[in-house]
């Protein structure tokens, strides 16, 4: 609510009080009865504006909060952004790097190029030999500088 807000509904409140406190001096009904009609109308009218500036309120309450949950997701955002590096892994794809650090825990991964642009991580997925897939936006790429990995041995035996 706004100061000039504020002003206006104290003062048309005050002007419902004077015109209430000049009713004392009516004796006539018929202009009694004319006075209080015009007083409801007044009060009804003070009464709407407090319920429009009420509600102007909530709204100005609810559009804060979305403010500040956008605000939280950039900043949230913005460190995950300092976790990655855009890097090229052969020549002309360029995908997001994790920078592994001493005290992380995540193991090194790629995130997919298309899915960081909209602000979501997405790793990358090997399907086979040297290529990879986004499972969110299916993105598809062929590394040609990695070597194949190597075949999975079955365990035989538990001990």
């Amino acid at each position: 609510m706004s100061a000039s807000e504020l002003v206006a509904l104290v003062t048309a409140v005050k002007g419902a009080v004077d015109f209430a406190k000049g009713l004392k001096a009516v004796m006539d009904k018929a202009k009694l009865d004319d006075e209080l009609s015009e007083l409801f109308s007044r009060l009804l009218s003070v009464q709407s504006f407090a319920l429009t500036l009420q509600s102007e309120h909530q709204t100005l309450i609810e559009e804060k909060g979305e403010l500040s949950k956008k605000l939280m997701e950039f900043e949230n955002w913005k460190k995950t952004e300092a976790d990655y590096a855009l890097t090229e892994i052969c020549p002309k794809i360029f995908i997001y790097v994790y920078k592994k650090s001493a005290e992380s825990v995540e193991p090194v991964h790629w995130l997919c190029p298309n899915c960081w642009q909209a602000k979501q991580k997405s790793i990358l997925q090997g399907k086979h030999d040297r290529v990879y897939a986004c499972p969110r936006c299916n993105f598809t790429m062929a590394n040609t500088n990695e070597p194949p990995p190597p075949p999975l041995r079955m365990r035989t035996s538990y001990r």
